[in-house]
């Protein structure tokens, strides 16, 4: 079978997709359907991912340089289940604008700070939502397997973050 659209094709649909619900779609019906809770500690945040360099280059090149997109790493110590685990989440702007709303008392870049919010958890997306959708489901799932193979787990985009707050201690919320 022909490959109808490239790897770096079907990340900037997706960016552009993902976009598109960030910005114009937010019913909380909708969200809570696609996002997951996270909630724990800082580890490190790096404000470009490095294993997010050929998503970013190719976005800009398709765009003529005219959207150019950053996705920093936040790695935390998840607290969701009984022993807390590392967990990598993204955090997407587009020509330099969060595309995430921020709840902040205190700096989420800060190691050994507590953090709560949602995510898109691409990777568990029941591929029935995306069937369902006329026209691009087929491609949609498509890009999902693609993000979410093993080739592409260097780049925290298929945990990008929705919302987030943040705190100096676990209970201070």
């Amino acid at each position: 079978m022909k490959k109808i659209f490239s790897e770096k094709s079907f990340l900037i649909l997706l960016i552009l997709i993902l976009s598109y619900f960030f910005i114009f779609i937010s019913p909380v019906f909708a969200i809570s359907l696609l996002t997951s809770p996270f909630g724990g500690r800082v580890i490190t945040y790096i404000p470009e991912a490095p294993g997010c360099a050929p998503v970013t280059k190719a976005v800009s090149v398709a765009t003529f340089g005219t959207v150019n997109i950053v996705i920093g790493q936040l790695e935390i110590l998840d607290f969701k289940s009984k022993v807390p685990k590392p967990l990598s989440l993204g955090l997407l702007s587009i020509n330099g604008v969060p595309i995430y709303r921020l709840y902040e008392h205190y700096n989420f870049e800060t190691p050994g700070n507590y953090v709560l919010g949602n995510y898109f958890d691409l990777c568990s997306t029941p591929k029935e939502i995306l069937g369902s959708i006329p026209v691009i489901g087929d491609i949609l799932k498509n890009v999902i397997d693609t993000v979410c193979s093993t080739e592409a787990q260097t780049c925290p985009i298929s945990t990008l973050i929705y919302e987030i707050g943040t705190s100096k201690s676990p209970v201070g919320f």
